[in-house]
């Protein structure tokens, strides 16, 4: 077990074989099944973004020894996995999130692979109690990050202390960890000529200590934070509050036997209501995976009047929420921890980022029926992503009408935390109208608000949605006599070739639209498939 009299001295403590060889084998296989991780938000986010990396950061051999150190309760912040090439260094430093004189944070560093003397972390014993960041001090003397080397480290010690001042590289091997101060002055090189070192790196603080993304364009001091977006973080003990904090729940597996999604028509049943003595009905469409999306999950839900499905939470997954039938109120954190209210109607919606803290609410005397996708990505292509996006879905009128037979309107798009863009937007269709069969790279979900349009061999009506897979043809044909009006979600990931932009302009349909006969559509997507293109 950790000494926390040693720890309080030094600023670290080793803790040999905290995973035997057993445990090694399940971790490393377990971090290298399909494709290597990526972080959602920023680069420490593995631990709520990634089931395996929660799962070791949460190991009881772990927890047990970081009680004596942060007490009962306190918070996983950041998870990273580290890869050092032979002769890479990481300059001295002190861990900017955990920089602060209070202290409270505690960083535990485990080797996997290629660990030894010469490649795990170097420290300099009791740095934490000098109440000044290494950056700090070296900014003082003129040194750059670069340049600092191990006799520059002890150097300035001695400004401090009066004790032995000499930098330590323990002796260590794989599954061997060391816990140490979130203030200590610490470094690495691996000095292996022709071995690759691994290791994890888990960060813990005391539930109340404030954690901030850091601006990593400015690595010395002074430091800058972000106070928006929050890092997620999750609770290893206690209740945590989120005021000062972004937590989320525990992340998502991502289960290989999921199947591939390919084009579906689903329809919702808005008429049963919600069983007696229940607050929830709910039914799900979809759950795979596909060329942009690790994982697409879909539900409707009935709520009873009065009633929320959940207390405030946040995932990493990214979610859309389309309100079918009735009214809601939307609660979700307005960027300052605090949870607002947005009473919405039918035909409206919202987009809430990763995780971004939210829930709903049945504010009046009948049920809400609303429709929900959630997801997760790979690693989306921006570092502004996109926000918190309510929409609004207007009625059908008759001024609005298009001569050409189609229209379409934006609701927003952008790049999002997963994906490279997520595009929304309204079309409307004139009877005996539509556009060709063709076939997109991304996956769009469609739902019908208004009429009824024909698609994928079958009549949709308002109230039911299809999803397109990317890659599968499908067309689009209003056989009347109302004007149909729908909502298209499109989900451009990795597997999209990234010409999205050019339809993100309100108005601009796909193809030339001409109006047809009843079927012409159709009998073209049937012969597509028969065809096997």
């Amino acid at each position: 077990m950790t000494d926390p009299a040693e720890f309080k001295q030094n600023g670290y403590c080793l803790q040999r074989s905290l995973f035997d060889e057993a445990d090694l084998a399940d971790i490393r296989r377990v971090i290298r099944t399909g494709a290597p991780p990526e972080p959602c938000l920023w680069s420490k986010d593995l631990g709520a973004s990634d089931a395996n990396f929660f799962r070791i950061a949460t190991h009881p051999a772990i927890v047990r020894r970081l009680k004596p150190l942060l007490g009962e309760q306190f918070i996983l912040w950041g998870a990273s996995f580290l890869k050092r090439n032979p002769g890479q260094t990481h300059p001295w430093h002190t861990d900017i999130e955990s920089s602060r004189p209070e202290g409270g944070f505690v960083t535990v560093w485990i080797g996997l692979e290629g660990t030894n003397r010469k490649s795990s972390l170097k420290l300099l014993p009791g740095s934490h109690t000098f109440g000044k960041s290494l950056q700090e001090i070296a900014k003082a003397h003129g040194a750059t990050r670069e340049a600092t080397d191990d006799s520059d480290v002890s150097a300035w010690a001695r400004e401090f202390t009066s004790a032995a001042c000499d930098v330590v590289q323990p002796d260590i091997t794989d599954g061997d960890a060391i816990f140490f101060d979130g203030r200590l002055w610490h470094g690495s090189s691996n000095g292996n000529p022709d071995l690759t070192r691994y290791a994890l790196l888990f960060q813990y603080a005391v539930a109340d200590a404030p954690v901030r993304i850091p601006d990593f364009s400015q690595l010395s001091v002074p430091f800058r934070f972000f106070e928006n977006p929050k890092p997620p973080c999750v609770a290893v003990g206690g209740e945590p509050d989120p005021r000062v904090n972004s937590f989320v729940e525990d992340p998502p597996v991502l289960d290989s036997s999921l199947a591939r999604l390919g084009s579906t028509h689903h329809a919702m049943d808005c008429e049963t209501g919600v069983p007696k003595g229940e607050r929830i009905r709910q039914q799900h469409f979809l759950d795979g995976w596909s060329a942009n999306l690790q994982r697409m999950r879909s539900h409707y839900s009935v709520l009873a009047p009065g009633q929320t499905p959940h207390e405030p939470h946040s995932h990493v997954d990214e979610e859309l929420l389309l309100v079918v039938q009735g009214e809601a109120t939307l609660r979700y954190d307005d960027g300052s921890g605090a949870i607002t209210d947005h009473r919405v109607a039918a035909g409206n919606g919202v987009y809430y980022p990763a995780f971004h803290r939210h829930t709903l609410h049945n504010h009046g005397d009948v049920p809400v029926v609303y429709l929900m996708f959630k997801w997760v990505a790979s690693r989306g292509a921006t570092r502004h992503p996109l926000p918190v996006q309510r929409f609004t879905v207007s009625a059908i009128e008759t001024s609005d009408l298009p001569d050409a037979g189609f229209s379409s309107e934006e609701c927003f798009t952008g790049a999002t935390h997963h994906l490279k863009n997520l595009h929304a937007h309204v079309s409307t269709v004139l009877p005996k109208a539509g556009y060709d069969v063709h076939a997109d790279d991304h996956d769009i979900a469609l739902i019908v608000l208004e009429g009824r349009v024909e698609t994928l061999d079958r009549t949709v009506s308002a109230g039911e949605f299809v999803w397109y897979a990317g890659g599968e043809p499908h067309g689009m044909f209003n056989p009347g006599p109302e004007p149909a009006r729908y909502i298209v979600f499109e989900f451009h990931g990795e597997g999209c070739s990234g010409d999205y932009g050019a339809y993100s302009r309100p108005g601009t349909p796909r193809t030339l639209l001409k109006k047809r006969k009843p079927g012409r559509i159709l009998k073209n997507l049937r012969r597509i498939v028969r065809l096997g293109r």
